[in-house]
């Protein structure tokens, strides 16, 4: 708790690539150099915006994907084309953090920090201790009836996967020329009820930062003193023999795990 107040008074909130988070990052680092064998600083670039900021477009394009559904005819083809490529920016970004449309955001460095504690014989296991120091920007959409969180993600994925395959039904009668069949009344006030409800999405992520003490520098603050925990005990005759540890402080994990 201590050295977590400490960096946290140096520092404040820590986006990854700018000065309070490598500071954050060289902080840590020193506290790790106390006890560590070794002690690395891994410099990488990712794009820190692409994760979050997705999810305006995901609002944006539902919204426009029922205006395009609205004119009918050749514009369910553009409706389809907008929620598809919403949902494959979500599949992508979202659930297997792979970096989709990162290359249109600006590039910024991030600082892995680690140590090892080597073992006394040769190393047959090794085990990771990590805990990120980057902070997160202040989730709006969270702030408010939390307790309802879950149920307005739920609700707005169905909604989004909703308009997206009533995009691509049209799109198909459009393409086949059928022509007998039109968008239902009732369908249309969900969809449309539906653009409230996800256009809150576009504030999902607001522009102020955490100051990110819980998610996650004291879990890093945690991985510096098991270090001194470790290094203590092998100063006092009880080291591991057969076990490598490696004490890690990854950056950037609020930007997908980058």
């Amino acid at each position: 708790l201590d050295l977590t107040s400490e960096i946290l008074d140096e520092t404040g909130p820590r986006l990854t690539g700018t000065e309070s988070c490598k500071k954050a990052g060289k902080l840590l680092k020193l506290n790790l150099d106390k006890f560590c064998d070794q002690i690395f600083s891994e410099k990488f670039q990712c794009s820190r915006d692409a994760f979050l900021y997705h999810i305006r477009y995901f609002s944006i394009s539902y919204v426009l994907a029922f205006i395009f559904l609205c004119m009918g005819r050749q514009w369910s083809y553009v409706a389809a084309v907008v929620t598809i490529f919403g949902c494959l920016i979500v599949l992508f970004e979202f659930v297997f953090y792979f970096e989709f449309i990162d290359l249109f955001f600006k590039k910024t460095l991030g600082y892995n920090i680690s140590g090892i504690i080597d073992p006394d014989e040769n190393a047959d296991q090794q085990v990771i201790i990590s805990g990120h120091y980057d902070s997160p920007h202040v989730f709006s959409f969270l702030n408010k009836h939390q307790r309802l969180y879950k149920y307005r993600i739920a609700l707005n994925s169905i909604l989004y996967l909703l308009i997206t395959g009533v995009s691509l039904w049209f799109a198909y009668l459009q393409f086949f020329n059928i022509d007998k069949v039109q968008l239902n009344l009732n369908l249309l006030i969900i969809l449309g009820i539906g653009v409230f409800f996800i256009g809150q999405y576009f504030f999902f992520v607001s522009w102020e930062v955490s100051p990110g003490a819980g998610d996650n520098l004291i879990s890093a603050c945690m991985v510096v003193k098991l270090s001194e925990l470790f290094s203590n005990n092998r100063s006092r005759g009880s080291a591991l023999k057969y076990t490598r540890l490696i004490f890690l402080c990854p950056d950037a994990e609020e930007s997908g795990l980058r």
